[in-house]
């Protein structure tokens, strides 16, 4: 399959990555953030001149014009028979102005500033140079501010030389002998240095596929620090308000000499695609599947008439900027702990633009636009968990963003999910994702350790800090490269310099391409097919039940009977001692006896012994 320019622009501005199958240098762009003029190792677009500054002489030197020339000094040779140093200036250009074909390439722009009512602007194109001007003001792209005027192209050798000539003259120009090729242009040597196809690294690129000789001197020409295949970026001025750039605009320009003979055809960055011929798009299609298993760790939103903190929960999500996509579960009802189970499917079909790593949103603004815009948004999942009410507006207990490009690692278990790494124990995944054979040594080791309490401690600290560290160290994942991802995520919120933890959520999200969607279809919510992965019934307890429809099981298991046991027990205790006091009064009645009463006559305060005879 030919290969794509727009292809290899995606694959430049892409992460390199070595799974990646376009990720070879030689099918790469480089891309500059400014002009090539200001490119440090381009030191300002000069040739083999330098430019001089000229000036009157006198005591106030004016400048009168530049001076462009080289000055060098050569040795002269001891020996008489001595070959002299080689010299610069081999083969000088023509005096005479020489007629060149110049190609513009405008790929896009970005950073625009806006000139409609709506904030945006129909940015078309237009090329000037000297008495001639291109660009058609009917060839526009609507209601943008980064406008993208290219869209497909066959990738070729654009040059009028073909590699091996190229590497010739510039061997000549620099005063070395040309290269020597073997027989099979399997390896080549010049200027006392052997190249050999066989150590090139990867596959050959689209435009010297064919040709090992070719390949190979081309190689060599990107050793010797020429300008590599490029894309400059460059400002946007204006005579209005000159000095403040409107935007920057990313192109590359080819110059070729008449002398040389005629081009080769120009690269077609052209928007219309050629027939019979299958190309990447630019713009790719995409299913997020997410699967809401349980809710965790929810606080209570309401009090009900027992005097119970339960809620109704549901959990709704969309994607950024497709809110018109948003799904809700089914509710939850009666959540007394802030645990609710779903099982429950939410599909989001998408367009991604994978060279800005953006979602491509298509709509048009108003009912009368004729043209539609295109919205550029971050690929983020968005999930809330809500209390359901009857009578008034639900209440927002957890709000859950998850960007798919930058996606956290989600926790194994909802014990080990917190709101912020340094809330993670410390047998945090770093240790539980150890195998069984070192786990045994560990807890051996631990066990040596205990009886020197002044080793153990400081051993137990700095093991903390070592799982936190590496939790730290975690890069986020990238759902498009990983394609699936299970785990708990925790529902925070920013609040008093800190993040605070609200809840916790169970989640499954799967990303599928158009046709991995088409051969693996899945419904929503619990619909049929229920399959990749399959969606059982939740398991509520017996509490979760709407009151309004089920009244009967609102007094079964809404009212706490072990409470009400105690209190008919107290009451039944007091109906008792009040029936026997009405009927028996006086079996209720206690005489008091006087103590001194109970105490022997002789014992007696106040009295006096009796007298006996003699």
């Amino acid at each position: 399959m030919e290969e794509d320019w727009w292809s290899k622009f995606y694959v430049s501005m892409e992460d390199k990555d070595p799974k990646f199958p376009w990720g070879t240098n030689e099918d790469r762009l480089n891309i500059y953030g400014c002009e090539l003029e200001a490119v440090p190792e381009f030191e300002g677009l000069q040739d083999f001149c330098q430019t001089f500054p000229l000036s009157k002489p006198g005591r106030a030197p004016e400048p009168v014009g530049s001076f462009k020339g080289l000055f060098r000094i050569y040795p002269v040779p001891q020996e008489g028979g001595a070959a002299p140093a080689p010299r610069c200036f081999q083969r000088l250009p023509p005096r005479q102005p020489q007629p060149c074909l110049l190609r513009v390439y405008v790929v896009r722009a970005f950073d625009l500033s806006p000139r409609d009512v709506t904030g945006l602007s129909d940015r078309y194109v237009r090329v000037a140079l000297g008495k001639k001007t291109l660009g058609q003001r009917d060839q526009y792209v609507p209601n943008t501010l980064e406008p993208v005027f290219g869209s497909a192209g066959p990738a070729c050798w654009r040059d009028q030389l073909c590699p091996s000539r190229a590497l010739e003259l510039l061997a000549g120009t620099r005063g070395l002998p040309g290269p020597r090729f073997s027989r099979g242009g399997t390896a080549l040597s010049l200027s006392g240095q052997r190249f050999e196809l066989r150590h090139l690294a990867g596959p050959p690129p689209a435009a010297t596929r064919r040709a090992p000789r070719e390949r190979l001197a081309l190689h060599v020409l990107n050793l010797c620090e020429l300008f590599p295949e490029h894309l400059e970026t460059r400002g946007l001025q204006s005579r209005a308000q000159p000095g403040l750039e409107q935007g920057k605009v990313q192109m590359w320009v080819d110059i070729f000499p008449t002398s040389l003979g005629p081009p080769r055809p120009p690269v077609n960055i052209d928007p219309h695609k050629a027939k019979g011929v299958t190309r990447p798009c630019p713009l790719l299609r995409y299913e997020l599947r997410c699967v809401v298993w349980n809710v965790g760790d929810m606080d209570p939103g309401d009090i009900n008439l027992l005097g119970q903190r339960m809620s109704d929960i549901y959990v709704s999500g969309w994607l950024d900027g497709l809110s018109e996509q948003q799904q809700h579960t089914d509710i939850h009802y009666r959540s007394l702990n802030g645990r609710g189970a779903f099982n429950w499917r939410f599909v989001f079909p998408f367009e991604f633009l994978a060279a800005e790593k953006l979602c491509a949103i298509r709509r048009k603004e108003h009912v009368w636009s004729l043209d539609e815009m295109l919205l550029k948004v971050l690929p983020k999942l968005i999930l809330q968990v809500w209390d359901n009410d009857k009578f008034k507006v639900d209440d927002l207990l957890g709000i859950l963003e998850l960007e798919l490009t930058q996606l956290p690692h989600p926790a194994c278990s909802a014990r080990l999910c917190r709101a912020t790494l340094q809330d993670l124990p410390w047998f945090s995944w770093a240790w539980l994702s150890l195998p069984r054979f070192f786990w045994a040594q560990l807890s051996r080791a631990w066990l040596s350790l205990a009886r020197f309490s002044w080793l153990w401690l400081p051993l137990a600290w700095l093991s903390r800090c070592w799982c936190r560290a590496l939790a730290r160290q975690r890069s986020p994942l990238n759902l498009f490269r990983r394609r699936r991802a299970r785990g708990w995520w925790p529902c925070t919120v920013h609040k008093d310099g800190g993040q605070w933890l609200l809840g916790k959520l169970e989640l499954s999200l799967e990303l599928l391409s158009a046709q991995e969607a088409e051969e693996r279809p899945v419904g929503k919510g619990r619909e049929e097919p229920k399959k990749h992965p399959t969606l059982p019934e939740p398991r509520h307890p017996k509490s979760s039940f709407l009151w309004l429809t089920s009244p009967l099981s609102l007094v079964r298991h809404g009212v706490r009977w072990h409470y009400l046991l105690w209190l008919g027990l107290g009451l039944a205790a007091l109906l008792l001692l009040l029936l026997l006091h009405s009927f028996f009064p006086g079996t209720l009645k206690v005489k008091v006896a006087d103590p001194r009463q109970l105490l022997p006559a002789k014992e007696q305060p106040g009295t006096k012994p009796p007298l006996t005879e003699r």
